[in-house]
């Protein structure tokens, strides 16, 4: 008697349990919705004011941003509203002790593996739309010219494609976490079967985005160019990393059909032949080689964007040509740091995989040997690891020297200019009259004389066909570009 006691009341406390954590599904979804509301109001809002090629923050442009925001609010709640009525009906009814018919756990099972990919698209393109709406208004407005549309849609776009990839992975690990409890009558391979591609996608989202973000970062706050040549580098970040999960999803999609196909048939039929062993073992094979074999892919994609923004940097952007070789470089070690990211969470969302077919199959350790050995995965992790670091440190100590050199160069101009300009004042206070430009070019040039190390221009403003140059030394005087 006491036994059955004990087992009832193990029961009722495993119950509640599960009660509690579907009741708190609703709670933490709602959390993780605000959460990121917020973290997105400062994320891309914010850039957008203080990024924008005219930023300042006038009342008529919050006019703007507020209603144009709410608008986008109402849209993505009232889509959401209709996405997730599967789940949380399912949810209810399983907490209220009802059983969920199977047209309704069909429904809530689609949507927990599929709404986060829903949510990534409906939420990039709601912050699309946003960006348009404020580019065309302000151009209509405030007198914009239309490249600054481009430029405002660059900056939301990059910031909200980092936001929703966060938002849309805190989704994935919820689902992930309650499906199996108020759905326990599908198969856990069936789970794993219809979500672990949509896995592998989020993560090739999270690492590309956060690879753009972390460049844009680092070339607004370190890279020593201007604010026309920093929107010109923006507005390519997220066309590149749009392209890069494209080239990347789409290599995952090739090298998944073996996988699929070994699913399909696990999920059809019971394999118990000899013969289906080596089958899975290519299959086993194929599942432990496909996260390097995308963070290769990855590595590769970033040093082609690399090496092409150093190109147009340099022949487009003005970039001089360290600052561009600078700019290539860091990209390609981003793209490394975050690739040793990738590759993790890809390994955590096939490892499922890998114990079914070990338990499954019995197969023989030697006959699952990984393709990379464990010499070969230490040497990839702590040797990515390294030569992110290194390459992080190298390009700080080159750009602390570039700055170091900068100033320094123009403190010795501004000291120049200052003793110019007391050398002159000295010689030529003593005429009350505007100095001619003979007088000035006799002044300049016995400064000259003292200093041949010092180069100096002057250009009259009534004739500058008649600007003189003294200076230079035994190389002489540069010629001044066409424009001056």
């Amino acid at each position: 008697m006491s036994y059955d006691f004990l087992k009832v009341e193990t029961h009722r406390q495993e119950r509640g349990a599960e009660l509690d954590s579907l009741g708190g599904f609703k709670r933490h979804f709602f959390l993780a919705g605000s959460v990121m509301l917020v973290f997105e109001i400062l994320f891309v809002i914010l850039p957008l004011y203080l990024l924008s090629p005219v930023a300042d923050f006038a009342a008529e442009r919050l006019k703007i941003t507020i209603p144009a925001f709410l608008l986008m609010q109402t849209i993505w709640w009232l889509v959401m509203a209709y996405w997730m009525k599967p789940v949380f009906v399912a949810v209810s009814t399983k907490r209220k002790g009802h059983s969920i018919s199977p047209g309704l756990a069909e429904k809530a099972y689609r949507m927990t593996w599929l709404q986060p990919i829903y949510a990534l698209a409906l939420r990039f393109l709601l912050w699309i739309g946003l960006a348009f709406i404020h580019g065309f208004l302000f151009v209509r407005l405030d007198g914009w010219q239309e490249q600054h549309i481009w430029h405002v849609v660059s900056i939301v776009a990059l910031h909200g494609l980092a936001a929703t990839s966060i938002r849309c992975v805190w989704y994935a690990r919820l689902f992930k976490t309650t499906r199996a409890r108020f759905l326990p009558d599908f198969e856990r391979l069936r789970h794993f079967a219809n979500r672990y591609f949509s896995e592998l996608f989020l993560a090739i989202v999270f690492s590309c985005s956060a690879t753009a973000a972390s460049l844009a970062a680092f070339v607004y706050f370190f890279l020593p160019i201007s604010a026309e040549q920093y929107f010109n580098v923006q507005v390519v970040f997220a066309p590149f990393a749009l392209v890069v999960i494209f080239v990347v999803t789409l290599v995952a999609a090739q090298l998944r059909r073996v996988l699929d196909n070994y699913l399909a048939t696990q999920l059809k039929i019971q394999v118990r032949m000899s013969g289906v062993v080596s089958a899975a073992t290519d299959v086993y094979r194929r599942a432990q080689s496909l996260p390097y074999l995308l963070a290769t892919i990855h590595v590769a994609m970033w040093a082609v964007v690399g090496c092409l923004m150093g190109w147009m940097a340099s022949h487009y952007w003005d970039l001089a040509f360290d600052d561009s070789a600078l700019l290539a470089g860091i990209v390609t070690v981003i793209g490394i740091g975050t690739s040793l990211y990738q590759a993790l969470g890809h390994r955590w969302s096939l490892r499922e995989l890998l114990d079914h077919i070990t338990y499954e199959h019995r197969m023989p350790i030697r006959g699952i040997r990984a393709a990379l050995s464990l010499r070969m995965k230490l040497l990839i992790y702590f040797g990515g690891m390294i030569l992110f670091a290194v390459g992080l440190s190298s390009f700080w100590a080159l750009l602390q020297y570039k700055n170091v050199v900068s100033k320094y160069s123009a403190s010795q101009t501004q000291l120049g200019l200052a003793w110019v300009r007391s050398e002159m004042q000295a010689a030529l206070t003593t005429n009350a009259e505007k100095p001619q430009p003979s007088q000035v070019a006799y002044v300049l040039g016995t400064l000259g004389g003292r200093s041949a190390d010092t180069i100096v221009y002057y250009i009259p403003d009534d004739s500058p066909q008649d600007g003189i140059a003294i200076g230079g030394g035994i190389e002489g005087v540069p010629e001044l570009p066409w424009y001056i």
